[in-house]
């Protein structure tokens, strides 16, 4: 019977692009995966220091060979607050601390003297080093510690965080 060849015709080439579409699909699967599974999972350790002293810490992973320190701290997941900037954004508010921009000023507590400010620190060579780049224009990589500080803002006068290891963050 003829309409039974058409419909034996139809449901083959259904049959056999659906087959096509599904080995499509595994060997796409097959040369884009295994590249991504081969790629070792990279972690950096974040430290933020609240002015009532009070610290918390963030193991932040990611599949990049490195991050910028900007990155990182969007990363952790942190309620944050930054402004646009010159160099990529600045710091308003962390973890429910600092300014509220855009509402108001994101130095809102730098309108005279004391101020009072987020600043930013990096973990080498054994002790913090206090980042005159802007985080955006800093790079992360595997096992570094990057640290945030509210309190007074000043080279001199800025506070480092204290000592925490990428081990104690990260773990091993």
């Amino acid at each position: 019977d003829f309409q039974a060849s058409i419909l034996y015709l139809r449901k083959s080439a259904k049959s056999a692009l659906s087959a096509y579409y599904l080995v499509s699909l595994i060997v796409m699967l097959l040369l884009f995966a295994a590249p991504v599974a081969a790629q070792a999972e990279q972690r950096a350790g974040l430290v933020i220091v609240h002015g009532d002293g009070s610290v918390t810490t963030q193991c932040v992973a990611f599949a990049e060979e490195s991050i910028t320190g900007a990155e990182l701290l969007t990363r952790s997941g942190l309620e944050l607050a930054v402004e646009a900037s010159s160099m990529g954004g600045t710091i308003c508010r962390i973890d429910g601390e600092g300014c509220d921009f855009p509402a108001e000023s994101c130095f809102c507590q730098c309108q005279g003297s004391p101020c009072v400010y987020w600043s930013y620190w990096r973990w080498q060579d054994g002790a913090w080093q206090y980042s005159n780049a802007g985080a955006g224009n800093t790079t992360v990589g595997d096992g570094a510690v990057e640290g945030w500080r509210w309190g007074l803002g000043t080279v001199d006068k800025a506070e480092p965080p204290p000592v925490v290891t990428f081990a104690d963050i990260c773990g091993a």
